[in-house]
């Protein structure tokens, strides 16, 4: 943040990264579970992002990606692989494929920290564009408008109502289901593991009311428990003239914290819906 004293904000990334958690169930919010199947993720490359600033709290973002992705067989022997419940679709993903992508934002973010906001808005347009004469294999368009709101009374109280929507819809070029937008416990929705629900579009909506229990000192920092009912709102389509409200998936559930401030927070999250039940231990809010 505020990189040499501009207010411009910089963060580069390269990523060497598998991952075995996340499962397909087939394209579509009518999915079923007894569909699931395991694979692992390989990505290979880097991710830059800057903030430049407009004016006031504005600020035009610009998010350059390259990625070789490609899957193999996942780690879980007790669940079905994805070479065999979707053989057409796991020959054709273990190609390596490139993914070049620049996606452009206009950002309005008045929050009062960049990681642990208390207060404040954040919200934001964005266009992805992916081409083949850029070194692309795939040339698409990502739309995603987002926005995320915190309240806390008088800035000094112990009820934080933090709210968080997203929708997100691709055109453009039919792309490997691992690269679709996803809708599960990292992407929106709790109550479900990773890679639930699969489209070309997503729409989630999630309310937390964030209440702090105890603010200890800890060494130079600030040590918070905290306790989080939630509640998870989201689904996907394959456009958003299909959207329909009748197919919302609904996950109520608690999240109990750990929050060293100014930029550390332990979480463990408890969901249940109409897609079972799902415990979560991870670092960071869920926005």
């Amino acid at each position: 943040p505020n990189l040499l004293g501009s207010g411009i904000r910089l963060s580069w990334e390269p990523k060497l990264w598998v991952t075995g958690k996340p499962s397909f169930y087939g394209v579509g919010i009518g999915a079923r579970r007894s569909s699931k199947a395991n694979y692992s993720l390989h990505m290979t490359g880097e991710e830059l992002i800057a903030d430049l600033p407009i004016f006031g709290h504005f600020y035009f973002n610009l998010t350059h990606s390259f990625f070789v992705k490609k899957i193999s067989e996942g780690p879980v022997e007790d669940t079905a692989q994805v070479s065999e419940r979707f053989p057409d679709l796991y020959r054709d993903a273990t190609t390596p494929r490139d993914f070049h992508s620049n996606r452009f934002s206009l950002v309005y973010d008045r929050t009062d920290h960049l990681y642990l906001p208390r207060v404040g808005t954040y919200a934001s347009a964005s266009a992805l564009y992916s081409n083949r004469k850029l070194g692309s294999d795939y040339e698409y368009r990502t739309y995603a408008f987002q926005v995320k709101s915190y309240y806390n009374y008088k800035e000094e109280g112990r009820f934080i109502t933090a709210v968080h929507g997203l929708l997100q819809f691709q055109r453009g070029a039919e792309l490997p289901f691992y690269a679709m937008p996803q809708l599960g416990e990292g992407t929106g929705l709790r109550m479900a593991g990773d890679g639930r629900f699969t489209d070309r579009g997503k729409m989630v909506l999630t309310v937390e009311e964030r209440i702090t229990l105890s603010r200890t000192p800890f060494f130079r920092f600030i040590s918070e428990t905290e306790i989080a009912p939630f509640l998870d709102i989201g689904t996907v389509f394959p456009k958003p003239s299909d959207f329909s409200a009748g197919k919302l998936k609904y996950g109520p559930g608690i999240s109990a914290r750990l929050v060293i401030r100014p930029q550390l927070v332990a979480t463990m999250d408890f969901a249940s819906g109409s897609e079972g039940s799902n415990a979560i231990i991870k670092v960071g809010y869920p926005f």
